[in-house]
């Protein structure tokens, strides 16, 4: 009987026999049959398909056991009949050998990825492979033939299945793409030198290509390996032909082609898809006429690229050196536009610079949604603001070549911190059947980011330079399976995870027994915090967002907060939030705020205090529907502006709302002109003017206070307050301190930062909500560049010089404030005297500085304002600047 063993021993070349499938195909089996399954249920075909090669001139049979594995045996039910399927099959092709051929065992991809690239460990896959070469050993195989694979690693725990069981010789194959390399990239001289490693005896390629790619390879293989090389090409590359795949390429063709192989230096030759016995008894006669190619070969050890060093985590961003650092870090989730217009985004996202996040979250396409690309979106966001993004990057859309190319780019184009997800299925969103590629998991992604760090691409070669990204992963304390959960994430900070956010926590205890069983892998963990916005919002999340589990007690706290009308629920989902966030504050190293149905000033609310600035009161309130409502916000501790809590703690009626207080507020503010040219006028539902000395406080004590408790008459209506600070503050002796009620000033124009002496020149043109950008940066109080700001301290807006009050009350003489109110003459002339500095600074000539405040060409009523010129205007300012006519010049 001839065996493999013989036929490497004796030094010749020898044929291997043609497609299996072709032939069956060709003879009326169907495509969605199991091929493998016919060496039980249709023996005679095999039979005689095997010898229809052997008549051709085959010297080496395959059995028909390609895919006769439990994994894809599965597929069709029949994984418990792996075992019986191989044995039958090795039979089959003995019976149809005799002594005439050898027969081997053939062995192909398990069709799933394996570690590190899938979720599938080696010894899985190794167990899977065991019980096929059970099988085929049962049947009497004389060799193993190990076909078809892209993955070193799945070769590899196949030729460790093989030889735990056996020592009869291995001819180990892979497959190849039209430029050379495995799925993965790996060169053939890279991947040859590794199979003759791991104890394989023939080495060589199959599939994929046709002829003219097979011969390249083996002209590669030849200098690096000294085991005997294989090649089995296609018949060519398939062409359509009505709705079949045809392979053109004819019987003389291959034979010529076998003959170009064996001449650089093949010895076991054959064919792949689309060859039958006509094919092989051409080869045979092409191969007979000539003999191998002897080549000097050189020993090569396999050449993989060493891995490098990655680059220290805290100099890869700056939300690295916080995770390195062990420093509480915190980001805000915000969802790319579904249009093309990213206005809307930049402004969400300047609300979260100005309150201090370290990154703001992008994710990709949540719900399966179809919007911005994350990865776009976090360039743009990181190129417009200079804040830093958290991309999350899904695995759902891409397949494992696509998602290489753009963490390439993404390295190149400077985003470095990467959340990885393996993404929600299609069916979620409104595209259901859309396809789902999850060639790799998050598992699978995580170990290319990692490898990508150290250097190397997938296949083991050598990228030239590293990659720099922070890699993040997710995990739910609230899994169903925890067990399950958390071998998850073990593999997930086993492949390079460096950081992880949870899904959002509302269970403390959970929280509790799952950081308790992490522990020991020293992560970084990242809470995530989803503030409820209403009852139905609740309700959702509870029931139909995968992922999250909201106990029964919290669903009924928003439900008896909701009796109270919209905004006590939205207020005690704010508060059930920012309850969490201190209790989790001392557990985990950040959190993740969500900013729910896109409400970003909510999530700056539950962060304020945590994220380098404070929450603002009116946050989040359906009358702010600006992007950036919250823009600068603070002190989200606080009593919340415009709710009020009963003595049980319960919410009482909303007080009233921004817009009518910032009504109020500019029509007091006009006020100032009266005062300055003399004339008295009263108070405007009890608005008043007064002056205030200490140090400018936001927690009710000395100066002003943020919230009602904290303004004396603040029950009565709002006030503008005029703040003089105390001796303790030397360089600014007055300032101003524009408020409404202790709540918040929204609709700033352009604030453009002086220094911080008393004469510096500040400008602040003050619109209407919705008008107008905030430049510049007054970092007194946090306040950062924003749009739409709503701020409830703007100390040292206003900076007044130090010239004698002396001397100005001897030269304009005494004048009061608005009626009814504190009167201090000499603050009142500061300012008067100092609106015409000012105007003297507008950024569009004169009357675009503090028109609405202090008095000039312009004069703002119910939100509309009209703009005097010509000889009203001159007559205005005469009237207006009768105490100072040098303004007039």
């Amino acid at each position: 009987m001839t065996t493999l063993a013989d036929l490497i021993a004796d030094g010749r070349t020898h044929v291997v026999d043609g497609a299996m499938g072709t032939m069956l195909y060709q003879k009326g089996v169907f495509l969605n049959v199991c091929y493998d399954e016919l060496a039980l249920r249709q023996p005679d075909l095999i039979r005689d398909i095997h010898r229809e090669y052997v008549r051709a001139g085959a010297e080496i049979l395959e059995t028909n056991t390609f895919g006769a594995n439990p994994v894809k045996l599965a597929h069709y039910g029949l994984a418990a009949e792996t075992v019986a399927i191989n044995r039958a099959a090795a039979q089959l092709a003995r019976d149809a050998a005799g002594d005439r051929a050898s027969v081997v065992g053939a062995i192909g991809p398990l069709g799933v990825r394996i570690e590190p690239f899938g979720e599938m460990s080696h010894a899985e896959a190794e167990a899977h492979f065991a019980q096929q070469v059970e099988g085929l050993l049962a049947g009497g195989v004389d060799g193993f033939m190990v076909e078809t694979f892209s993955d070193v690693e799945e070769v590899r725990a196949a030729i460790a299945a093989i030889r735990a069981r056996s020592s009869l010789p291995i001819i180990a194959q892979m497959t190849v793409g039209t430029d050379g390399k495995t799925h993965y990239g790996t060169e053939s001289a890279t991947w040859g030198p590794l199979l003759e490693s791991m104890g394989a005896d023939v080495i060589g390629v199959n599939c994929s290509v046709g002829p003219a790619g097979v011969l390249s390879v083996v002209e590669k293989l030849a200098p690096v390996v000294t085991k005997p090389i294989s090649a089995q090409p296609n018949a060519g590359l398939p062409r359509d032909v009505g709705d079949r795949k045809i392979y053109m390429a004819s019987p003389e063709y291959m034979a010529d082609y076998a003959r170009r192989m064996v001449e650089a230096g093949a010895r076991f030759v054959g064919g792949c898809c689309g060859t039958t016995p006509e094919h092989t008894k051409a080869m045979v006669g092409f191969v007979r006429s000539v003999r191998p190619r002897h080549l000097s070969v050189q020993t090569v050890a396999p050449v993989l690229a060493e891995p490098t060093p990655p680059v220290p985590l805290a100099e890869r961003s700056r939300l690295g050196a916080k995770l390195a650092a062990r420093q509480f870090v915190t980001t805000v989730e915000i969802v790319p536009p579904k249009g093309i217009n990213p206005e809307g985004m930049f402004a969400q996202a300047r609300a979260l610079q100005a309150a201090g996040v370290d990154a703001v979250n992008v994710p990709d396409g949540p719900r399966a949604q179809s919007r911005m690309g994350a990865l776009l979106s976090g360039l743009l966001i990181q190129r417009e603001l200079g804040l830093e993004a958290v991309v999350h990057y899904a695995c759902r859309d891409r397949n494992f070549l696509g998602m290489l190319s753009d963490l390439l780019g993404a390295a190149a184009s400077g985003i470095r911190n990467l959340l990885i997800v393996t993404g929600d299925p299609p069916k979620m969103g409104p595209y259901p059947d859309a396809t789902a590629v999850f060639d790799i998991d998050s598992i699978g992604l995580t170990n290319l980011v990692s490898r990508l760090n150290h250097g190397l691409d997938p296949g083991g070669n050598a990228l030239g330079d590293r990659t720099r990204f922070v890699i993040g992963v997710g995990v739910n304390p609230a899994a169903v399976d925890l067990d399950r959960e958390l071998r998850r994430f073990e593999w997930k900070v086993e492949a390079g995870a460096e950081y992880a956010i949870t899904q959002p926590v509302f269970d403390l205890d959970q929280l509790d027994r799952f950081l308790k069983r992490v522990e020991q892998y020293k992560l970084p963990i990242v809470a995530g915090i989803w503030p409820l916005v209403s009852l139905r919002n609740a309700e959702f999340m509870a029931n139909e967002v995968p992922g999250v589990v909201i106990p029964p007690a919290v669903v009924e706290r928003m439900r008896k907060a909701s009796l109270h009308g919209k905004e006590a629920g939205l207020a005690e989902g704010v508060t059930i939030a920012r309850e969490m966030l201190e209790a989790v504050k001392a557990r985990v190293q950040g959190a993740q705020v969500s900013a729910p149905l896109g409400r970003v000033p909510v999530a700056v609310e539950v962060l304020g205090g945590f994220a380098g600035g404070e929450g603002v009161g009116t946050a989040g309130r359906r009358g702010d529907r600006s992007p950036a409502g919250a823009e600068g916000a603070r002190a989200a501790s606080r009593p919340r502006a415009g709710r009020t809590t009963s003595p049980g703690g319960r919410p009482g009626a909303p007080k009233p709302r921004l817009r009518p207080l910032m009504s109020e507020a500019l029509a007091a503010a006009s006020g100032l002109r009266g005062a300055s040219s003399g004339s008295a006028r009263p108070t405007h539902r009890g608005v008043r003017l007064r002056r205030v000395s200490g140090d400018h406080r936001r927690d009710g004590g000395p100066g002003v206070g943020a919230g009602a408790g904290a303004h004396p008459g603040a029950a009565s209506g709002p006030a503008l307050d005029l703040i003089q600070e105390g001796a303790g503050e030397g360089r600014r002796e007055n300032a101003a301190l524009l408020g409404a009620g202790g709540a918040v000033l929204a609709g700033l124009g352009v604030l453009a930062g002086g220094d911080q002496r008393g004469g510096a020149a500040l400008r602040v043109p003050l619109g209407f909500e919705g008008h107008g950008e905030l430049r510049g940066a007054h970092r007194r109080d946090g306040l950062a560049p924003a749009r739409h700001a709503a701020v409830d301290s703007l100390a040292g807006l206003l900076p007044v010089p130090r010239p004698a009050q002396a001397e100005r009350r001897a030269r304009h003489g005494p004048r009061g404030l608005v009626g009814g109110c504190d009167g201090d003459a000499a603050l009142a002339e500061d300012l008067h005297r100092r609106g015409g500095d000012l105007r003297r600074h507008g950024r569009h000539g004169p009357g675009d500085a503090l028109g609405p405040l202090i008095g000039d060409h312009r004069t703002f009523r119910r939100g509309r304002h009209r703009r005097r010129t010509g000889a009203a205007a001159r007559e205005h300012a005469r009237r207006e600047h009768a105490c100072c006519p040098q303004k007039l010049s």
